[in-house]
């Protein structure tokens, strides 16, 4: 046995693109899409798709990123409004299909409306390598 040395906290985040889903308001009481965010949120990525992919809105890119549809999600992101929301989901996606260049000023749109995606950067895999390969400090 070998008694491991005793070191400082880690501390690690728990992140998930569900926490990027768009809320609907009350007026709208579509069953259907309801039902549909659910599954989005438990992470029932699949059954969102079946029930998201006829809006094609930015819930239906968001489950299609979650199992890895980067291209049907780029698809869907790149007819809606530029939005923060939609420009940092498409960076990621771009990370993702190697369009780094791309990526990065869809990140800096984002973050310049909305700096909460600053910190969201860090969390996300594809974009905290992004930042740092290209030594961003927001």
């Amino acid at each position: 046995l070998y008694a491991l040395p005793r070191s400082g906290p880690l501390t690690f985040y728990v992140s998930s693109l569900s926490t990027l889903a768009v809320d609907v308001p009350e007026r709208d009481g579509d069953s259907l899409y309801v039902r549909a965010l659910d599954h989005l949120r438990n992470r029932r990525y699949r059954m969102a798709i079946a029930d998201l992919a006829p809006y094609a809105d930015f819930n239906a890119a968001l489950a299609y990123t979650a199992l890895n549809y980067n291209r049907k999600a780029l698809d869907v992101l790149s007819v809606l409004e530029r939005q923060p929301k939609v420009e940092y989901l498409t960076a990621l996606l771009l990370c993702r299909t190697g369009e780094e260049i791309k990526a990065l000023d869809c990140y800096q749109k984002a973050c310049a409306v909305d700096r909460s995606f600053i910190y969201r950067g860090n969390l996300d895999p594809e974009i905290r390598n992004l930042k740092n390969k290209y030594k961003l400090n927001d």
